[in-house]
């Protein structure tokens, strides 16, 4: 490794006259078409199994000034090596990034496959193999509750398969903490990005300084109706049911009807960011002027205070909208989304990509 690192740095391409287990013999690659003698001898000292130098001709008469950006020695392997210190202080360092660096720092071009299994190899040194560290999960479920009491941690294997499918986790102290915040949660999925894909759930809250609060999160194998009540029916039993909670979400019918059976006093709420997007994509193939008046009414709905308010403003909304506007409310409850209808408090709060800030 240090002789692939070398050569990079300095500007220059090699060949091996030897390269065995004991003994590394390197010239460069000009030695016959421009007489240059540089050369390294090393051999493998018995007594530790360190490779020493034996023997170096450091000069260059090949003009190794005027280099190429191009070294065919380049591998994955090496820019692991090289950016393995860049991915621990950042491991969402991505391959685009790393071929900037290389250019910057070394003055050679990579493919952006080298790049893409460099971050791989460099993650796989620094945090593991993925696909081992999910069976620690059992192992890190009983240190947990063992050294912190009163978290919860359900780990579920496929049966048929006999591999895992889920994992639930809260910690004592997101169950404590909750207790002092207000009861407001919020609850959001996205994709993962690693290997083996799956979901990210997630249900948060907010603390008195605006910020994030985890109660609880999983992961799972899709974001269909089992996964979200398997981690509603946990996340119920880690609740106090003496006060009411105000769920926000997406529309996503199934998990409605989950929070409402597991939650019989809560309160349902939906996105109003996800709810805008909705409209946006119900008015495609119309101008972007028209699509973004409507979703400013929209807002101003969403928004209003009163009743009286509220009637007045979607009235103006469904005479400028049109079919496919009055088409999009047909079925929107409105104690799902508005101010004026809702039956719970929301605390000022319309929407937030929680699960998405979570996973960063």
């Amino acid at each position: 490794m240090a002789l692939l690192k070398y050569p990079i740095e300095v500007g220059f391409e090699y060949d091996f006259v030897k390269n065995t287990d004991k003994k590394v013999i390197a010239v460069c690659k000009m030695r016959d078409s421009n007489n240059c003698m540089w050369r390294v001898h090393a051999a493998l000292l018995k007594i530790n199994n360190f490779f020493y130098i034996k023997a170096l001709n450091n000069v260059h008469s090949c003009g190794v000034a005027v280099t190429t950006t191009n070294n065919s020695r380049v591998s994955s392997k090496l820019v692991a090596s090289l950016i393995r210190e860049k991915i621990r202080n950042k491991p969402l360092h991505r391959p685009v990034d790393v071929i900037y660096d290389m250019k910057k720092n070394y003055g050679i071009d990579i493919t952006y496959h080298h790049a893409w299994w460099g971050v791989k190899r460099a993650k796989k040194i620094l945090f593991g193999d993925q696909s081992l560290s999910y069976d620690l999960l059992r192992w890190y479920k009983d240190e947990v509750t063992k050294t912190n009491p009163g978290s919860v941690i359900k780990i579920k294997n496929d049966s048929n398969l006999g591999r895992f499918k889920r994992v639930f986790v809260s910690y004592y102290a997101y169950k404590y903490g909750f207790n002092y915040c207000r009861p407001l949660l919020f609850l959001d999925g996205t994709f993962l990005e690693g290997r083996y894909k799956g979901n990210l759930f997630a249900a948060t809250a907010k603390d008195g300084n605006q910020g994030l609060f985890p109660v609880a999160f999983a992961i799972v194998d899709a974001e269909d109706e089992d996964n979200w009540y398997w981690f509603l029916s946990h996340l119920s039993l880690l609740l106090l049911h003496d006060r009411p909670i105000t769920f926000i979400s997406d529309r996503h019918r199934r998990l409605i009807n989950n929070v409402l059976f597991d939650f019989p006093n809560g309160f349902y709420a939906y996105y109003l960011h996800h709810l805008k997007g909705n409209l946006r994509d119900k008015l495609a193939g119309t101008p972007s002027s028209f699509k973004e008046r409507m979703v400013k009414l929209l807002t101003e709905c969403a928004y209003a205070p009163s009743l009286a308010s509220f009637n007045y403003k979607l009235t103006r909304l469904l005479q400028e909208g049109g079919d496919k506007v009055r088409t999009f409310f047909y079925n929107l409850p409105h104690e799902n989304w508005t101010n004026a209808h809702f039956k719970g408090h929301r605390y000022g709060k319309m929407w937030l990509n929680v699960a998405e800030s979570f996973n960063a």
